[in-house]
């Protein structure tokens, strides 16, 4: 039995890379995860068991809550208790650094010190790492290096930043995100007409941007939207995350007319709708990695580190863009998306940085494979 350590699946993110554990794992062993990451049909739908404890109780108290209810009724409800855990897979995503502070870090590393002791293996699948500029986060994180199998990190700077603690170097390897290879659903929801354009917009850019990005970030879309309405492309917006439907909202205020919204509860069918647009603009990280995986030129903003080392990867380098960048400039790289030798160009190297990271991801998945024992 696999515990999924993982977020909430209302969030894009951690819905994708649960689907994509899922398509690898799902007949191999059991999976079970927390209640919390997805309401009861969703979890049967998937066929995923609870797993039966409570985060905010201390250890012995959840023993006690949890090994005292009758075995009958629990397997009878799918419940599974921490002693009958085998293994652990943390697909947090972006959880350990100081941007969250020492708190979780630690609990986590205390649970795995447990888990450990209890004979678990545990690995944390690929994420976003660092910094680790705090002490007590970076001495929480080494504790939590002491106790697990493997640590993958999702892009160079992570990779940098957790082998930077000079602590179990050796359980540290870099592997890129692991939702690329996904299927999206074609569904009626909305279908992209040929050349039409797509933006995803984040909130995050303006309430977690300096006060230079954060007034800029509406204008910015507006020019993009303009500019993709100006050559024919018939713009819409994608909503990859419910919170950001207020951005969507005041876009269409600025632009001074209705404009198509698009969203959906399922992150398959927001990455099949992405699968046929022309170009994207992302400020999502996995609407940017929906939309590079599936060979789909793309402009991501630059505000992150994890947006940089992606686009990078996939050889796009070139098309990170900025609310603070000229608006001459952004248009001049979305028509040289639109067509020609440079948009050609780009779709060969995104097809083959797509190949390449599914051989990695294979190799990623082959050894927590092995360690947890399934590869027999």
């Amino acid at each position: 039995m696999i515990h999924l350590k993982i977020g909430n699946y209302t969030n894009k993110g951690d819905g994708l890379m649960l689907h994509a554990i899922l398509e690898r794992l799902q007949g191999k062993d059991e999976l079970t995860l927390l209640p919390k990451v997805a309401e009861y049909k969703k979890r049967a739908l998937l066929g995923l068991y609870q797993s039966f404890w409570f985060e905010s109780l201390a250890n012995p108290t959840n023993q006690l809550l949890t090994t005292t209810f009758p075995t009958k009724l629990r397997k009878k409800y799918g419940l599974v208790i921490e002693e009958e855990i085998d293994s652990v897979i943390d697909a947090s995503g972006f959880a350990y650094g100081d941007q969250w502070g020492p708190r979780k870090i630690e609990q986590m590393a205390n649970d795995c010190a447990r888990w450990k002791k209890q004979g678990k293996k545990i690995v944390l699948l690929p994420q976003s790492l660092g910094t680790f500029k705090d002490e007590k986060v970076a001495e929480a994180f080494r504790k939590l290096l002491d106790n697990v199998e493997l640590v993958f990190a999702r892009d160079k700077s992570s990779y940098e930043f957790a082998t930077s603690l000079n602590h179990h170097t050796n359980k540290i390897k870099q592997a890129p995100d692991f939702t690329g290879a996904l299927k999206g659903k074609i569904t009626d929801l909305y279908r992209p007409q040929p050349r039409q354009a797509c933006i995803i917009p984040n909130h995050r850019m303006i309430d977690s941007t300096d006060d230079q990005i954060g007034p800029r970030y509406l204008p910015f879309l507006k020019e993009c939207f303009d500019s993709f309405t100006d050559l024919g492309m018939d713009p819409f917006v994608l909503v990859h995350e419910r919170v950001d439907y207020p951005v969507a909202e005041e876009l269409q205020k600025l632009i001074g007319k209705p404009i198509d919204i698009v969203y959906d509860n399922d992150p398959l069918v927001l990455r099949g709708v992405i699968s046929q647009c022309h170009i994207v603009v992302s400020s999502r990280f996995h609407g940017l990695i929906s939309t590079l995986s599936q060979t789909v030129p793309c402009l991501g903003t630059r505000w992150s580190h994890k947006f940089e080392r992606v686009m990078e990867e996939y050889k796009c380098q070139d098309f990170l863009v900025s609310p603070l960048d000229a608006p001459q400039e952004v248009r001049a790289k979305i028509e040289q998306l639109n067509e020609g030798e440079t948009r050609q160009r780009v779709i060969d190297n995104i097809a083959a940085t797509v190949e390449e990271h599914k051989r990695l991801n294979n190799t990623m998945w082959g050894e927590v494979e092995e360690i947890l024992g399934l590869s027999k």
